[in-house]
């Protein structure tokens, strides 16, 4: 939000979403190879949990600036929050098939938020 809505400014948001799920994988790799990790535990299990749809976030809506439509401000919030827990399903999917003595899931957030009725285990992927 605080960088603005231009073309580079969104082309620079949906980079950084993508950079940081490679961080953010990057990171739980390094955990699951990590030996003093494998040699104390039988076996590691990981959920990945994805984010709320940023949208439905009040404080979000109230940050935009004038000059730009909430409503396109919202939508853009709606991309992003799409594009960071698509990318994140693909990585734990993709995770699942690296590290098979560990049970992996995704946590899919935004459905529960989007439809409060599912349970917590048709989240978990």
């Amino acid at each position: 939000m605080s960088g603005g809505f231009s073309a580079s400014a969104k082309a620079n948001a949906v980079a950084a979403i993508s950079s940081n799920i490679q961080a953010y994988g990057a990171s739980i790799q390094s955990i699951a190879r990590d030996s003093t990790v494998r040699s104390k535990l039988a076996g590691v299990d990981f959920v990945m949990v994805g984010i709320p749809p940023l949208e439905i976030v009040p404080t979000f809506g109230w940050q935009v600036s004038s000059g730009v439509s909430k409503s396109d401000a919202l939508d853009f919030l709606k991309q992003l929050s799409n594009q960071y827990n698509s990318e994140l399903r693909k990585f734990t999917s993709s995770f699942k098939t690296q590290f098979r003595y560990s049970r992996i899931f995704y946590y899919d957030l935004a459905g529960l938020v989007s439809s409060p009725s599912s349970t917590f285990e048709s989240s978990l992927y």
